[in-house]
């Protein structure tokens, strides 16, 4: 979702909603049981804290608190939605308001965590790309996820900054592949320490590089690309 322009973004994250709202009203409207609108609300909550922003994700959790508050404790309107039933008593009804509510707070405070998750996540790509050095990002198996302008240009990369070219294929000695291979998944296994360089290969020239482990998950390896005989 934040790869779409902003102007659409935001078009999205107000219809799509407002569509999932319309259609489970229809839905529980023809549907010949008890209200089923609350359970389903409820899943689309969940579901849109991870595609929309947290500031239309409190909109949206206020109008389906509101929708589902409605449905639940007015009769006429309970009994609208459950083909003409009544409930004989409200008491559950109160308490699976409040659970809902609960619910559309979880939901809100999740989408802004993972917003900012996000974002320091850009935060980070961005600088690893603008750095004046060449520069690598690849998780365990080797496929490289980030590459910044100098190092696509040294590696030959074609296309976006996210090649999913394959570190030992681009990198790794031919002649010490192997121990190239084993002392990289040993980074991800033990750790990196301070000042961990590692001798690579670029083109059949001999290349030293420093390292450094980011924790997020999975695990990525940043390779700066110091010098190339």
């Amino acid at each position: 979702m934040r790869k779409i322009p902003q102007p659409y973004r935001t078009f999205l994250c107000l219809l799509l909603p407002g569509v999932y709202l319309t259609l489970v009203i229809l839905f529980d409207w023809m549907e010949p049981f008890r209200t089923v609108a609350p359970p389903l609300l409820t899943i689309g909550l969940l579901l849109f804290s991870l595609l929309i922003g947290p500031a239309c994700m409190v909109f949206w959790a206020i109008i389906y608190s509101s929708t589902t508050t409605a449905i639940l404790l007015n009769p006429r309107i309970y009994s609208f939605f459950s083909n003409g039933l009544s409930s004989p008593e409200m008491s559950s009804h109160k308490f699976r308001v409040m659970g809902f509510i609960s619910t559309a707070i979880f939901a809100c405070v999740f989408s802004w965590v993972l917003n900012r998750l996000r974002s320091k996540q850009e935060t980070l790509d961005h600088l690893l790309l603008q750095m004046p050095m060449p520069v690598v990002v690849s998780d365990i198996e080797g496929i490289i996820v980030l590459a910044n302008e100098r190092a696509r240009i040294l590696l030959g990369l074609d296309g976006t900054e996210r090649d999913k070219g394959l570190f030992f294929d681009l990198l790794a000695p031919r002649l010490h592949q192997g121990a190239c291979i084993a002392e990289y998944l040993n980074i991800f296994k033990t750790g990196c320490s301070e000042d961990k360089t590692l001798k690579l290969e670029i083109a059949g020239k001999p290349a030293m590089a420093r390292l450094e482990l980011l924790h997020t998950t999975p695990l990525k390896l940043v390779t700066m690309i110091e010098n190339v005989d």
